[in-house]
């Protein structure tokens, strides 16, 4: 059977030799779909600027079902000047309802990976200060855990960068306003 397997491979290997892959492709982008990005949202593997023809997928974010819409640039602006939606919204634009929400959500964040981490760092305080070995030692194996709650609230620090960065863009530069052409 394995013979009869490797025959077969070594076939289908034999009849591909001489048809290279077109220039510039991967056998993953065979299949691709590639769009001009005047027409983002509108679902695409790919897309690629109308004027320059650059990809730009990295720089628009694509809408997910049951994922919030990240916070950022409303607006994408390529290389050749070109400006297309992005499929992130600033956080002014959001209504105030789903800024509670997201507040609310970074509060339990910290409140339930920070306060766990807290606790264990004011007994080793402690027990270094009045020089409880024992007590030490129990700190240090508790705070083990402690630590992946630890990484997972600096992952939820950068939603506070990006809110941070975005009233910057809206409020203090007007650099949003700006890309939307309401402003000159």
């Amino acid at each position: 059977m394995h013979a009869d397997l490797a025959t077969g491979l070594d076939t289908f290997a034999k009849s591909w030799e001489g048809h290279p892959l077109p220039e510039g492709h991967n056998l993953d982008m065979l299949d691709a779909t590639i769009l001009p990005a005047s027409r983002f949202p509108e679902h695409a593997d790919e897309y690629e600027c109308d004027k320059c023809g650059r990809l730009v997928t990295k720089h628009l974010n694509c809408g997910r079902a049951h994922v919030e819409k990240p916070i950022g640039r409303e607006r994408y602006r390529c290389r050749c000047g070109e400006t297309y939606p992005s499929g992130a919204i600033e956080w002014d634009h959001l209504r105030d309802s789903e800024r509670r929400r997201r507040m609310k959500m970074l509060l339990f964040v910290y409140t339930r990976f920070l306060l766990p981490a807290l606790i264990p760092a004011i007994f080793a305080f402690l027990a270094l200060h009045y020089r409880i070995y024992w007590l030490l030692a129990i700190c240090v194996l508790v705070s083990i855990p402690t630590i992946v709650f630890l990484y997972l609230s600096a992952i939820s620090l950068l939603e506070l960068i990006w809110i941070a960065a975005s009233l910057w863009r809206t409020r203090v530069t007007g650099l949003a306003t700006q890309q939307n052409g309401s402003r000159t």
